[in-house]
């Protein structure tokens, strides 16, 4: 898949503000998994939300990155996949954490404007990270994670984990790959598997 066209940018050094939600590690990659799965950009994503999810509290501390990515690949395989509606919560119960995945109430023929609302709601206001489903093209579709939010002259960007790039790019809805859907990916503060402990 040409990465070009989704026009992901690098951070510029030049913010005025910044808010993300998790400490920064290193995100997983598709290429990381490409020897057991393939268009499991999907999986990535649900994959680097739990390692976000790991970075603020020790969820499955001798789990190494692969293996959590094969738990998750069993519930959200080879793609394309359009939805994490069902596939969500199967992957949070069989990891025992207590997350959930309520779609957005985005549409595809919503302004960028009003997606940007939407999502910076999600963010900012729930601080909850966002899955979202976007497109290049009628066959170029890709999932990614959005965790925070950034200013740059004044422009306001998404700050998203692509599947693709270890660090957060910037993104502005529908400038380059458009946002077909959106899920609020909600966490409580502690998971079932340490209430269960």
């Amino acid at each position: 898949m040409n990465q070009d066209v989704f026009q992901f940018l690098p951070e510029t050094g030049r913010e005025e503000s910044r808010f993300l939600l998790f400490p920064e590690v290193p995100a997983a990659v598709t290429a990381d998994f490409a020897h057991v799965a393939r268009n499991h950009c999907c999986a990535t994503m649900l994959t680097n939300y739990c390692l976000y999810l790991e970075s603020k509290g020790s969820l499955f501390p001798d789990l190494p990155r692969a293996a959590l990515f094969e738990k998750i690949h069993r519930f959200v395989p080879n793609g394309p996949i359009f939805s994490i509606t069902k596939r969500a919560p199967k992957v949070f119960a069989s990891l025992e954490i207590s997350s959930s995945a309520s779609r957005l109430p985005l549409r595809l023929r919503d302004t960028p404007c009003s997606k940007m609302t939407v999502l910076c709601r999600c963010l900012e206001k729930q601080k909850d990270p966002a899955a979202l489903l976007v497109a290049a093209g009628p066959l170029s579709w890709h999932w990614i994670l959005a965790v925070g939010t950034v200013r740059i002259f004044g422009i306001k960007y998404l700050l998203v984990i692509t599947g693709w790039h270890r660090t957060p790019r910037l993104y502005r809805p529908d400038s380059g790959c458009r946002v077909l859907a959106a899920w609020e990916l909600s966490a409580s503060a502690s998971s079932t598997r340490s209430s269960s402990s």
